[in-house]
């Protein structure tokens, strides 16, 4: 079905993707190569599988089946003809066609993925087999065409449900951080896992979560139920039960506290369930505090929080949140490095410290900040000498 090495596109979020070329690499991958909101890489199935598995910072890998040049809709649908269905999908199977078009040949991206589509059925139509089926809410298995002028390139989804859906989310809140940026975040903050990490806003209980992960060394996929690679005719099961069992091999405790705060009792109950359904609830603690309440228990680590962004309160309630952070933050946490996203600039100027670094990343559709503020005893200056 694939040969020794192809060709794989990695999907993250805008702002990770020298982190997730760093992932990928350390996964097997190799010729990698960082993009917009993606990157690029040549592997075979054992680092596919591992990918998969291990990358924190991936949405999806895709593997290229076929790339080239199409000026119309005759060349879009022949060439696809050329790629060998009938070994990607059984024909008892469902699939579905997904497309991103940026193109003025091909202006709309549903009709390209009809001819997709209509390819694909034709091909096992002329080879005498039965039709699968296409299912747009479950599929089997699931190919995507991306389209910029008039470069086409087909690709197998080997994800499936988009890899921040770790399988551990069971309790949710309003707004809650989408696992890839969260461990996006803490890997861009060079956390020292020997050192303290706390959330004092944790909602849901992502960050601490991802954060046990890391420092855990924990697979960050292992509770996920199914990747689409499992449904292609040449997965190799008992090559990803190795690499499963291999990556679980290499877990052990934190060596340094984890924990979370929030001043809802409903966002504490709901960290407690996902940390327990990431199997990381033996490596973080979680309590119901105001952030005016939180210590450090050492003396250095980060603090990282993502704090309301003013949506549902007024300036003035906002402005005082971020001032009271700036507080805690200055009276509390010296020798810390202080991390907080937001979207809300205005805000953030009340925290009343120069940020170190500002780095630009979404939280959905939300441009954010997500400012580093080092924090000491004293003057800047009294801390260089």
């Amino acid at each position: 079905m694939l040969q020794e090495s192809f060709r794989v596109v990695a999907k993250t979020h805008h702002g990770l993707e020298e982190i997730l070329a760093h992932e990928v690499s350390m996964a097997g991958g190799f010729g990698v190569k960082p993009a917009k909101r993606a990157v690029y890489f040549s592997a075979n199935l054992e680092t596919l599988y591992r990918c998969n598995l291990v990358c924190s910072t991936a949405l999806r890998f895709l593997v290229e089946l076929k790339f080239y040049n199409a000026r119309n809709d005759d060349e879009l649908y022949n060439f696809a003809k050329r790629v060998r269905w009938t070994e990607m999908l059984d024909p008892s199977q469902t699939f579905l066609v997904s497309s991103t078009v940026y193109s003025p040949v091909f202006k709309h991206s549903h009709f390209a993925a009809l001819k997709i589509k209509d390819a694909i059925v034709d091909t096992f139509r002329d080879a005498s087999l039965p039709r699968p089926n296409v299912d747009t809410s479950n599929p089997d298995v699931v190919v995507h065409v991306h389209i910029a002028n008039q470069n086409v390139s087909i690709m197998l989804d080997s994800s499936g449900e988009s890899l921040h859906k770790r399988g551990y989310r069971i309790t949710g809140m309003p707004a809650p951080l989408n696992e890839v940026l969260a461990a996006g975040m803490i890997r861009l903050s060079n956390w020292n896992p020997e050192t303290e990490f706390i959330d004092p806003m944790c909602g849901s209980g992502t960050l601490a979560i991802e954060a046990a992960l890391l420092a855990s060394n924990t697979p960050v996929n292992y509770r996920r139920s199914s990747f689409s690679f499992q449904n292609w005719p040449n997965y190799k099961h008992a090559l990803w039960e190795q690499i499963f069992n291999k990556e679980l091999e290499k877990v052990a405790p934190p060596k340094a506290p984890i924990w979370g705060a929030d001043i809802s009792s409903r966002a504490v109950y709901a960290s407690k369930d996902n940390a327990e359904a990431a199997g990381m609830s033996e490596y973080i603690t979680f309590k119901k505090a105001d952030i005016s309440e939180t210590k450090p228990t050492q003396s250095e680590g980060v603090i990282m929080m993502n704090p309301p962004y003013g949506e549902r309160l007024q300036p003035a309630e906002i402005n005082d949140l971020y001032a009271k952070i700036g507080t805690q933050l200055k009276h509390y946490y010296s020798g810390f490095s202080a991390w907080i996203l937001s979207s809300n600039l205005n805000a953030l100027k009340f925290v009343g410290l120069r940020p170190s670094q500002r780095l630009s990343l979404f939280n959905g559709a939300l441009q954010t900040k997500f400012m580093h503020f080092s924090l000491y005893d004293g003057s800047k200056k009294t801390k260089k000498q």
